[in-house]
Order: C-alpha cells, then sequence, then structure tokens
C-alpha cells in the first residue's frame, strides 16, 4: 500500500474501515479460489491483499485505544 493510502484510511470511520475489511477478506478468499483454479494471472495480488488486511486490522485495532486516551485525558483536563 502506498504512504498515501494509509492516510486516507485513517480518515474513515470504523464502520467503513470494517465494511473494507470484509471487503477485502472476500476478494482475497476469491483470489485464492483463482490461484487454486489457475487462473488468477498475477500472483502478487494474495501478498498485496494480506498486506492491506493487515493494515486495516491495526487501524481498527488502534481506534478505541486512541479514543480512551483522549477521553482519559480530557477527563484529567476537567477534574484540575
Amino acid at each position: 500500500m502506498k504512504p498515501q493510502d494509509k492516510k486516507l484510511l485513517h480518515l474513515k470511520t470504523l464502520l467503513e474501515l470494517q465494511e473494507e475489511l470484509n471487503k477485502t477478506i472476500k476478494e482475497l478468499s476469491l483470489q485464492k479460489l483463482d490461484l487454486k483454479t489457475n487462473q488468477l494471472k498475477d500472483t502478487s495480488q494474495i501478498k498485496k491483499m494480506k498486506n492491506k488486511i493487515a493494515v486495516l486490522k491495526t487501524i481498527i485495532h488502534s481506534r478505541p485505544r486512541i479514543d480512551s486516551n483522549k477521553i482519559s485525558e480530557k477527563n484529567k483536563k476537567d477534574s484540575k
């Protein structure tokens, strides 16, 4: 993935990221099927899809921690 693509993913909502992840997983399974039936011409696509899935999962799992940190920081400021 290009760095610009990763930056765009960070701007998406959690729901949009989940949808993109599900879509990418389905595409990966179809590509694996095509690979087994010798219909896939570009085998590097599988590696790219796996990488995209990893990036999406990383962003999704980092979201709640970032949000909870912001909330706890805001609560600390309010209590002072």
